[in-house]
């Protein structure tokens, strides 16, 4: 048997070294077993020309599945053909799938999420069968780099159950990879791109885990854009928890490729606006302008009292200052217009809902609000005005 030994290339590269036996030359350079779809090369030195002509680059990531298993002198013509044969069809998988992953992370930057998960789901399928053949094969070397692609390409799509299963493979293989870098940053959730969070956090339901990751990482920054917003830690607390849970029920729109702190800060400004405008129309019957009745509140000696001991109890009043009450407030609502007047009723006294009064005129629920606040406001002035001309009387009345 006669073996040929070629010198490997000068320039920088991959270094190729084959032995191979004569009578197995024909089934080697087959052109099914040749790299990147090149055409078949009689000669080693064909093999180098091609990867001078940058021709082994078409495909990215390529170079990282590239071996060649070192063949005993006196092997098997048989046993050379088989193996010539698994290499080229876990090739025949490799390269579709890694044109597949160029695909889907350029859809993902185009923005089409739909193409570019679909683009990753294939891909990881056609992984997953390559590793399977390595496995069946005893390729450790070979197994080991599939394995990795293939956690990559589940990680991608949001697979984060499937991405942990070939991790758990993986180490099954050879566990001396709990050790190393490049298994580390696939193991450690917390040293996930935001990508692939966000992928995980759009699957129905999300997972728990790359939701907390998720938290933990942009909790801080969200806070103090809050805070600056609202100078109140509490009120800040509360808006960042409104802007977390506004985007978890949008989730599904989410883009793993997009700029999610951009997003998150976005929400929690919008909800601020929105809060904010809301109360400079509401006025006095705004949210932060309300004060619950058992609120306590501190006196000047430290002593705390509640709100409901300080106002004045209705009940309390004299039979005749209940009837004049009554009387300035039926004088007020006759000043009001017969819409707002049946608007104000049927919310204080009937007790219905804006959004029931809404229904009732076929307007919006907000519509029905701003309704409410104007009839409040016309009442408000009213009673102002009546309790203003009743001082001179009661004036005149001391001076007699």
């Amino acid at each position: 048997m006669d073996d040929q030994t070629n010198e490997p290339p000068r320039e920088q590269g991959v270094a190729i070294r084959i032995l191979f036996s004569l009578r197995g030359r024909k089934a080697a350079f087959n052109p099914a077993n040749c790299l990147a779809s090149a055409v078949g090369r009689r000669t080693i030195g064909h093999l180098r020309a091609h990867r001078r002509l940058g021709l082994l680059q078409t495909l990215p990531g390529w170079q990282d599945f590239v071996w060649f298993r070192p063949m005993p002198q006196r092997g098997s013509p048989r046993r050379l053909g088989r193996e010539v044969i698994v290499t080229s069809e876990i090739s025949s998988l490799i390269e579709p799938a890694a044109r597949l992953e160029s695909s889907g992370a350029a859809g993902r930057s185009a923005g089409d999420e739909s193409a570019a998960e679909a683009y990753f789901r294939e891909a990881l399928g056609l992984a997953v069968k390559a590793a399977d053949r390595a496995a069946e094969n005893s390729w450790q070397e070979a197994l080991l780099e599939l394995l990795r692609m293939a956690v990559r390409l589940a990680l991608n799509c949001g697979e984060v159950s499937e991405g942990r299963r070939l991790m758990d493979d993986a180490l099954r293989a050879d566990p001396s990879i709990a050790q190393s870098d490049d298994w580390t940053q696939l193991r450690d959730i917390a040293a996930w791109p935001d990508a692939w969070l966000v992928a995980a956090v759009r699957r129905d339901p999300p997972d728990v885990a790359a939701l907390d990751a998720l938290a933990d990482r942009h909790w801080k920054p969200v806070f103090s854009r809050c805070y600056l917003l609202t100078l109140n830690r509490d009120k800040a607390n509360d808006l960042a928890q409104q802007a977390w849970c506004r985007v978890l029920r949008a989730r599904r729109g989410l883009k793993p490729g997009g700029n999610f702190p951009g997003y998150l800060m976005t929400t929690a400004t919008n909800i601020w606006c929105d809060s904010h405008r809301w109360s400079q129309r509401a006025g006095p019957i705004a949210d932060e302008k309300l004060a619950s009745l058992d609120e306590p509140l501190s006196t000047q000696d430290g002593d705390e009292i509640v709100l409901a001991d300080v106002l004045p109890d209705l009940n309390s009043l004299r039979a005749e200052e209940q009837t004049l009450l009554k009387l300035d407030i039926d004088r007020a609502l006759q000043r009001l217009t017969p819409h707002l007047r049946h608007v104000l009723v049927a919310r204080f006294i009937a007790g219905e809902s804006c959004a029931e009064i809404g229904l009732r005129y076929g307007r919006t629920e907000q519509t029905v609000s701003g309704w409410v606040r104007e009839a409040i406001r016309e009442m408000k002035l009213h009673l102002e005005e009546q309790a203003d001309l009743a001082v001179p009387t009661k004036e005149r009345e001391n001076t007699r």
